[in-house]
Order: structure tokens, then C-alpha cells, then sequence
């Protein structure tokens, strides 16, 4: 009978053991199939308005007005992104505002990097976490809360209508979201060992040099999260400069050119805004063509805007994920 039973035992371990790993298997592919399944729908729903735009762009005003033509257009109509760039002024815009956002983005970049090493590196001393935390806050405070002071401030100092308000603070550790590149550099200095350090100084090197050649290069995954961030901001920011720009047009950014762009087309196409009746069916037709170029000529515009980040993203797309993974942005 034992050894029936051990018989038994014998034939039915390997089937158990192979019935074990199918089903684990088979559990596994279960999880991973539910998780690109989400990554999926969310992919969609970020890639759905890009799509909707690009071709809503190379539709022309009738494709607009036709209701049987869906996603695709019937034929490529470009007069939308030649007038979108000739009212943009697009050549000399995109070559300000990229100046702008390099010597705002370096400054920075540079600059929270110096606050966040000397937040991670003298923490021991007494009042230090106290800064930290105010500089924490002022990430914290809308900048809609404090404009009227700061606008008083760059009038009594003379900046108003000139890019220094945009780039200045930017070079002494603020600007566009400045305390979350202070907290990033901090965690990321905070984590290095301080025999590096040590090792430096007994060398004979300065604090500078401590700085600039050994820890600053073992944070460059955070630099390029840093850099990646505050270009996307920079580019995008519309609340900065249209109150300290104000009406020189000639050195508004791209950001700024889009918004002004949209609406004078929209007031344009508006049936209102021509001081005739609303009522007329010649008139309203007349108008609802009009919107509809507008509403062409926008997305044409929109793409403009975004091409330049999207391709700069594009390019350093690898080294900005590596940066995000080692500097854990994504728990």
C-alpha cells in the first residue's frame, strides 16, 4: 500500500507542479494585460486631443461646416498654417522666445541647484529648515495672490515691458515654480554620500569646487528632469508675461502671440461683433464660415506652438525618463 501511495505521489507531483506554474502564468498575464490595458485608455486620452488637433488643422472651413466629414479631412488645406504663421509673426516670435526660455531655463536650473545642494549639505545648521520651508511655501502661494506687489515692484524698478521680470528671479532660485526644483535638488544632493565630499576638501578643493566639479555631475538625472520641467513651463507660461510685457508686442513669446491670435479670431467670427442682425440667415451663414477658418487657423496655430517642446522632448526623451525613475518622481 506505501508504496502504491509514493507511486501515486510520484506521478502526481510533476502534474500538480505543472498545473502550478500555468496557473501562475496565467495570473501573470492576466495582471499584465489589465495594466496595458490602462496604460492603453490613458494613452488614448492624452493622445486624443493631439490627434483632434493635428487634423482638425489641415481641414478647410467647408470640412468644418460639413457634417459627414469626421476625423479626416477630405484634402490637406495648409492656408491654415500659412496664415496662422504670417499673424503669428512666427519666425522672429519662436527665435524670442527661445532666447527667453534658454537664459530663463539655465538660470534656473543652475540656481535651484546651488539652493538645494546648500539646503541638503548644511541642514545641520539652525534656521536652515526654516528657509527650506519658506521656500517651500512660495510654491505653495498663487501667483494671482501676489501680482499687484510684484507688478508695483518691477514698475519702481523699471522692468515692466522688458524681459528681466521673466529671467531675473529665475537667476536667484524663483521664477516659474522655483521652490519644486529646490526640493528636487535637495533629495537628490541629500541621498549622496558625504565621504565624496569629504575626500574633495581634504584634496584642497572649495566649497565652488566641491559644487560645480564632484557633486553636480552625479546629479544629472535631476538636471535633466529640471531642465525638461521648466522649458515646458517657461514655453507655456501666459500669465507672467502678459502682465509684466503689457502691450509692446514686438517682444511677446509665442505663448502670448497664440492667445492674442485666438482672440481676434474668435471675436472676429463672432455675428455680433459685425453690428448687423443677428437673425439674417445670409449673415449667419457668412458668420458660422468665418468661425469655422478661425476654428482651422487656431489648431494650426496650436501646433505651431507645441511643435518646437514636442520635438525637444522627442530628442532627449530616454534621458528624461532615467532622470525621472532615479529621482523618483514617479512613487
Amino acid at each position: 500500500m506505501a508504496r502504491e501511495l509514493a507511486a501515486v505521489e510520484f506521478v502526481a507531483n510533476p502534474i500538480q507542479r505543472a498545473f502550478d506554474k500555468i496557473r501562475n502564468r496565467g495570473a501573470l498575464w492576466i495582471v499584465r494585460l489589465v495594466l496595458y490595458g490602462i496604460l492603453v485608455d490613458l494613452g488614448f486620452v492624452y493622445f486624443l486631443p493631439m490627434a483632434f488637433m493635428v487634423l482638425t488643422s489641415f481641414k478647410s472651413p467647408l470640412d468644418l461646416e460639413n457634417p459627414t466629414v469626421g476625423w479626416l479631412p477630405t484634402s490637406l488645406f495648409v492656408e491654415n498654417y500659412t496664415f496662422a504663421w504670417s499673424q503669428l509673426g512666427y519666425g522672429a516670435a519662436l527665435e524670442r522666445t527661445v532666447a527667453f526660455v534658454l537664459i530663463a531655463v539655465v538660470g534656473q536650473v543652475l540656481s535651484t541647484a546651488l539652493v538645494g545642494y546648500g539646503f541638503a549639505r548644511y541642514s545641520r545648521i539652525r534656521g536652515v529648515g526654516i528657509l527650506f520651508l519658506l521656500a517651500i511655501f512660495t510654491f505653495l502661494v498663487p501667483p494671482q495672490t501676489i501680482v499687484v506687489s510684484t507688478f508695483l515692484n518691477y514698475k519702481i524698478l523699471g522692468w515692466l515691458s522688458t524681459y528681466y521680470p521673466l529671467t531675473v528671479p529665475e537667476w536667484f532660485g524663483q521664477g516659474i515654480r522655483g521652490a519644486f526644483f529646490i526640493f528636487i535638488f535637495r533629495q537628490a544632493f541629500g541621498a549622496l554620500p558625504w565621504e565624496l565630499e569629504e575626500a574633495a576638501r581634504v584634496d584642497g578643493a572649495t566649497a565652488w569646487n566641491v559644487f560645480w566639479r564632484v557633486m553636480l555631475p552625479l546629479v544629472r538625472p535631476s538636471i535633466a528632469v529640471a531642465f525638461v520641467f521648466s522649458v515646458v513651463w517657461h514655453w507655456n507660461e501666459t500669465f507672467a508675461p502678459s502682465n509684466f510685457l503689457q502691450d509692446k508686442y514686438k517682444i511677446w513669446p509665442l505663448s502670448l502671440e497664440l492667445q492674442n491670435f485666438t482672440n481676434q479670431a474668435l471675436s472676429n467670427s463672432n455675428p455680433l461683433s459685425s453690428g448687423g442682425s443677428a437673425g439674417s440667415t445670409s449673415q449667419f451663414q457668412q458668420s458660422t464660415l468665418l468661425t469655422a477658418s478661425s476654428y482651422g487657423a487656431i489648431m494650426a496655430a496650436s501646433v505651431l506652438v507645441i511643435l518646437p517642446p514636442l520635438i525637444f522632448y522627442i530628442l532627449i526623451q530616454r534621458v528624461f525618463v532615467q532622470g525621472v525613475e532615479r529621482t523618483g518622481l514617479i512613487e
